[in-house]
C-alpha cells in the first residue's frame, strides 16, 4: 500500500479544471486515489451516470421520485441547521418554484455530490426540504441603445437537510434547458441508534477528548490560529461548542457534532484558497509587468509566457495535493459518512479524520515550540556575548 503522501499525476481532464478557487474539483480522481493510499480508512463512494437504470419504467418498492439538485458539496442531514440556496440557473429557479406548488410532496428534493471531472453523481444523496422561498429576480435593464435586456433571475431559497437516500436511476438524464433532473430514490430511516457498546464508548471518549483539544489549540495558539484561520474566522472558531459523550453516542446528536466538524472544514478551506490566490496573483503580476505594454488587470493568464503557465500549473497541482494531504477536506469525508449505514462505523470514521487534525496541529505546535526554544538560546547566548564585552 502507498503512503498517504504518495500521489498518481493528475489526469489532464481533470488538471485542466483546477484553480485557485476550485482546489477540490477532482472528487472521483481523490476519492480512488485515497482509497488506493489508504483504503483501511475510506469506504467505496458509488457513482451513478444519468442513463443508468433509466430503461426501467416504474419506479421499485419503496422507491419515490424527487427532483435533483447536482452541488459540488455535501449537506450534513439531521443537524437542524438550515442552509441557503442561490438559484441563478434557469432549471434551479424552475426547481424552486415547483416545489412551492402540490406538484412534490412536502417540498423535498435532494441534493447529490456531482464529480466535475466525471460529470457522475454520488448515488447517497442528501434530502432537502425547502422551507422559505425569496424572489430576487430583477427586470427592467435596458442596453445601452436601448434594448430591453431579459431579467436577471435569482430566486434564493432556504432549506433544512432531513434525510438520506439512495438513487436508483435518474428518470430524464437527458435533462436540457430549465429541466431539472428527477430520480428515484430510495429513502433511509430516520436515526434513532444509541451506542451502549463498551468498545464503541472508548471511541467516542476519545472522538470528544480529540474534538476538545483540536479546539483548544485553534483558540488559544496564536500564531496556529493566524496562519490556519482567515480573520474572519478566528472569532467564530473560538465559539466553536463544546461537545460531551452523550452527544455523540446519539445518532441524532451525532450528525450535529459533524456539521460543527465541517464548518471547521470549510473554514480551513477557504483559508488555504485565499492564501494560494495571492500566491498565484503575485506571480501573475510581476510576470504581466515584465510584458511589453501597459499593465492590464485583473492578468490573464493565457497571455502570460507559456513557462509561467506551467510554473502556475505546477503550483495549483502541488497545493491540491497538498490540501488532500491536510486531511480536512469538506467534501468526500462527508459524503462516506453519507454512503455508511451504521452509526458505529460513522461514529470510528469522524474519530479517525478528528485525530489525524490533532496530530497535525500538535506536531506544528511541538516545532513551534523547538523554533521559539531555539530563538531564545540564540538570544541569551547574544546577550551573555554583550555582556562580556562591555566588561572587556
Amino acid at each position: 500500500m502507498r503512503s498517504r503522501q504518495q500521489h498518481a499525476s493528475i489526469p489532464n481532464g481533470a488538471r485542466t479544471i483546477l484553480s485557485a478557487n476550485n482546489l477540490d474539483t477532482c472528487y472521483e480522481w481523490i476519492h480512488n486515489e485515497r482509497m488506493a493510499n489508504d483504503g483501511d480508512s475510506h469506504v467505496p463512494i458509488d457513482w451513478i451516470h444519468g442513463n443508468e437504470n433509466a430503461e426501467s419504467s416504474e419506479p421499485l418498492d419503496g422507491v419515490v421520485s424527487m427532483p435533483v439538485y447536482p452541488l459540488g458539496a455535501v449537506y450534513v442531514p439531521h443537524s437542524g441547521v438550515s442552509h441557503t440556496l442561490v438559484n441563478t440557473e434557469e432549471r434551479n429557479v424552475r426547481m424552486a418554484t415547483d416545489l412551492l406548488t402540490d406538484e412534490w410532496d412536502d417540498s423535498l428534493f435532494c441534493v447529490a455530490l456531482r464529480a466535475r471531472d466525471t460529470g457522475r453523481l454520488g448515488s447517497v444523496c442528501t434530502v432537502m426540504r425547502q422551507v422559505e422561498v425569496d424572489n430576487r429576480t430583477m427586470s427592467g435593464f435596458r442596453s445601452w441603445p436601448g434594448d430591453i435586456m431579459p431579467p436577471l433571475k435569482r430566486v434564493v431559497t432556504k432549506c433544512l437537510a432531513v434525510g438520506i437516500a439512495e438513487i436508483d436511476r435518474i428518470r430524464n438524464p437527458d435533462a436540457k434547458g430549465d429541466e431539472y433532473l428527477v430520480a428515484d430514490v430510495k429513502l433511509r430511516n430516520l436515526p434513532n441508534d444509541v451506542i451502549d457498546n463498551p468498545r464503541d464508548l472508548l471511541v467516542c471518549e476519545k472522538l470528544v477528548e480529540d474534538y476538545q483539544r483540536v479546539r483548544s489549540i485553534y483558540v488559544d495558539s496564536q500564531s496556529i490560529s493566524q496562519n490556519e484561520l482567515p480573520k474572519f474566522a478566528r472569532k467564530e472558531v473560538a465559539s466553536l461548542p463544546n461537545y460531551r459523550i452523550d452527544d455523540v453516542t446519539s445518532e441524532a446528536q451525532f450528525w450535529a457534532v459533524v456539521e460543527t466538524w465541517q464548518m471547521l472544514c470549510n473554514t480551513i478551506r477557504q483559508s488555504k484558497q485565499t492564501q494560494v490566490q495571492g500566491m498565484l496573483n503575485e506571480l501573475s503580476v510581476e510576470a504581466a509587468m515584465q510584458l511589453d505594454g501597459p499593465l492590464e488587470l485583473p492578468v490573464k493568464r493565457e497571455r502570460l509566457p507559456s513557462i509561467v503557465q506551467k510554473q502556475l500549473e505546477e503550483i495549483e497541482q502541488a497545493e491540491l495535493l497538498q490540501f488532500i494531504d491536510l486531511g480536512m477536506e469538506p467534501v468526500l469525508d462527508f459524503q462516506e459518512l453519507l454512503t455508511m449505514t451504521s452509526h458505529t462505523d460513522r461514529l470510528r470514521k469522524l474519530s479517525r479524520m478528528i485525530s489525524w487534525e490533532r496530530s497535525r496541529l500538535e506536531t506544528k505546535e511541538m516545532l513551534l515550540r523547538a523554533f521559539l526554544d531555539e530563538l531564545e538560546v540564540d538570544e541569551a547566548a547574544r546577550n551573555k556575548s554583550s555582556s562580556y564585552g562591555a566588561f572587556d
